[in-house]
């Protein structure tokens, strides 16, 4: 199958996938409604900004609401309160001093800085 146009992968009403960043980011989904109609699922309205390309929102919508991905990425009233999850994804289990998430055996993560 030929590659499409730009303009034809650009079609913001088609949600297709695009290879420019900058146009990308530009089509992305920009609001917990915009959010909710492509997934196909009820999203709770935020109060912070949100920004998800279409093409990692597919790998959200493919992975479904107990993917880690659906996890991280889709907003909830519950972060938006003053009581907020504690440790939505585990770093606390998998943490060590220093800033150091050891989760999987071949990898860490490091935060610097404890600030979002």
């Amino acid at each position: 199958m030929p590659e499409k146009s730009f303009s034809e992968q650009s079609n913001s009403s088609t949600r297709m996938p695009i290879k420019c960043w900058k146009k990308s980011f530009s089509a992305a989904i920009k609001s917990s409604q915009e959010l909710g109609s492509f997934l196909q699922e009820s999203i709770e309205e935020i109060s912070y900004p949100l920004l998800i390309p279409v093409d990692f929102a597919q790998r959200i919508k493919d992975q479904g609401p107990h993917g880690p991905l659906w996890k991280q990425f889709v907003p909830s009233s519950k972060e938006d309160s003053e009581l907020g999850f504690t440790d939505p994804i585990g770093d606390h289990l998998h943490g060590q001093d220093g800033g150091i998430i050891h989760r999987y055996k071949n990898r860490i993560l490091f935060s610097p800085t404890e600030v979002c």
